[in-house]
């Protein structure tokens, strides 16, 4: 499939195969940059990576990474190893955005277009509810902590949903039509 869309000059190709055994394999067949958020997901996987050329971005998180604190520290990994870097998105509410926009406005070595799925949401639990994209960016939060406060109302109401309908990752990842399938993901 890679050697389909080079004429095409993606910035990048992600997670083309799981692990990163395949991504070396990609990695020899291909001039495309391979990014990841799903093979190397924490520190414990770097050494592996660099070992193996599998990879040339990383797209952190903050979750996987430890927080905003992690986040800088792959940062400063991925100059070392003069990988490309990024942020993936999870589908995440104001308060991790808000979290992801500080840790990316931290790291100038960022150089990639961070994700995110922000703009498929209908509302969210902050204050004044979503935040505004401007010429298609987000501006980095201003004032105590994060910089967004939770909306009491809006939480009670999303927790009510959560009651009623469950798990928005867990609904995600179903497969109505094959029941007894489920996602075998090796970064979780």
């Amino acid at each position: 499939m890679a050697k389909q869309i080079e004429d095409c000059q993606p910035e990048y190709y992600e997670d083309p195969t799981w692990g990163l055994e395949g991504m070396a394999r990609v990695r020899e067949r291909t001039w495309l940059p391979l990014a990841t958020n799903m093979c190397v997901t924490n520190f414990d996987h770097v050494a592996a990576a660099v070992a193996m050329n599998a990879v040339d971005i990383i797209l952190s998180d903050v979750y996987y990474w430890e927080g905003i604190r992690g986040v800088k520290a792959l940062s400063a990994i991925c100059d070392c190893f003069r990988w490309g870097f990024s942020m993936h998105s999870g589908v995440e509410l104001g308060v991790t955005l808000a979290a992801m926009l500080h840790a990316a406005a931290s790291c100038p070595n960022m150089t990639y277009d961070a994700d995110a799925h922000y703009h498929h949401l209908m509302d969210d639990v902050i204050v004044g509810g979503k935040m505004k994209y401007e010429q298609g960016s987000i501006a980095v939060p201003t004032g105590p902590g994060l910089g967004v406060e939770l909306d009491e109302d809006r939480m009670a109401k999303y927790e009510e949903l959560f009651r009623r309908k469950g798990d928005y990752f867990a609904r995600y990842m179903q497969d109505d039509r094959q029941p007894d399938w489920f996602p075998i993901n090796p970064a979780f």
